[in-house]
């Protein structure tokens, strides 16, 4: 097992005004079992370049790795963590090494090399380093092909048939295209094992695998996973404050049911039908652009005749606001003495 780990700067340009203050550092193995490595006392890596920076306490190199006994060189990654996220490090660590993490390595998460820990005066501070199987760039946002996003979700259903699940999928941005093409899984840090998930129970259908009618096999990492590779439209969208089904939005606008069924009983009508079209149109402008297309021309209409109503209930206030105001500033006037004579004056006379 290896026990040290020397970081070799030679390689790695780190341009005019950031010279490496040493040219290499040595860390070594923590004093606890459970961390495997290569059957060599020391391996050397030397990074070439750095993939990822984070600023503050994260830097990720890609480089060569070598044992020292063999001799055989390896592409791999150095993940570095300083400051407060060193202990995010050994956690990580740990979790490579649980037996459900170890029957993916190398195929649906990177192979594990090490983990070490120690000062590195580039750094000029304590650090934790894991060295990890390099597995390609990052493809988030995922604008490529159908074809590439359905593989992502098939992985992601592999993973969990093995009863894991990731914890930091929320916007797959861990996902990585090993360059023999295979989607790979990084950053282990939220992972969980024992993950019952539906799907591990329900294989799919020829026909049916994406169909929206599998929503109840699937965890909700899963389709949230659809919904973000935009194989799957949300199932709800924002209105009222609240989430609301996307059955009001699509297959076509059912704005009269939305308001009914939704919106705050203290708010007034034409209020709630305007926030209800204005959220429809969002959602399907967004997500379903085709339908969107198909029912602009009504659900534009119909925002212009709310305006349009609002207008006149103002108007009206206006007017009755106005007319209040001239009755109450208008003196009235004094009755004057009619000097037409009465039958009573005509007979006095």
């Amino acid at each position: 097992m290896s026990s040290m780990l020397t970081i070799i700067w030679e390689k790695y340009d780190l341009g005019p005004n950031s010279i490496p203050s040493t040219d290499r550092d040595v860390l070594r193995k923590p004093d606890f079992s459970g961390y495997p490595s290569f059957n060599s006392e020391e391996l050397i890596f030397y990074p070439v370049t750095r993939i990822y920076s984070d600023g503050m306490e994260r830097d990720v190199y890609r480089g060569i790795l070598q044992c020292g006994d063999n001799q055989m060189q390896y592409d791999a990654a150095l993940k570095v963590r300083f400051g407060d996220a060193r202990d995010y490090g050994r956690g990580e660590a740990e979790n490579y090494c649980l037996p459900e993490i170890q029957r993916v390595q190398g195929k649906l998460i990177p192979r594990f090399y090490g983990f070490f820990e120690g000062e590195m005066e580039t750094y000029e501070t304590k650090t934790s380093c894991l060295v990890l199987e390099y597995v390609g760039e990052q493809i988030y946002p995922i604008e490529d092909t159908l074809k590439l996003r359905f593989r992502v979700f098939d992985q992601l259903c592999e993973l969990h048939k093995e009863g894991v699940k990731h914890g930091l999928l929320t916007f797959l941005d861990h996902v990585c295209q090993h360059p023999d093409g295979r989607v790979v899984f990084t950053n282990l840090c939220g992972v969980s094992v024992n993950h019952d998930c539906p799907s591990a129970r329900h294989p799919a259908a020829p026909g049916e695998q994406y169909a929206p009618a599998r929503q109840k096999y699937l965890c909700s990492q899963l389709i949230n996973c659809l919904v973000r590779l935009r194989i799957w439209t949300p199932v709800s969208f924002s209105c009222y404050d609240h989430q609301v089904k996307s059955d009001y939005a699509y297959p076509k606008p059912k704005l009269h049911d939305l308001v009914e069924n939704e919106a705050p009983k203290d708010i007034p009508r034409l209020e709630a039908e305007k926030e209800g079209c204005e959220a429809i149109m969002e959602y399907l402008k967004k997500h379903q652009p085709k339908t969107y297309k198909k029912y602009e021309e009504e659900l534009v209409n119909t925002l212009l005749r709310i305006e349009y109503e609002e207008d006149e209930i103002t108007l009206r206030k206006i007017r009755s606001r106005k007319l209040k105001k001239a009755r109450s500033t208008t003196p009235t006037q004094p009755r004057s003495r009619s000097l037409t004579p009465t039958p009573e004056t005509v007979h006095r006379n």
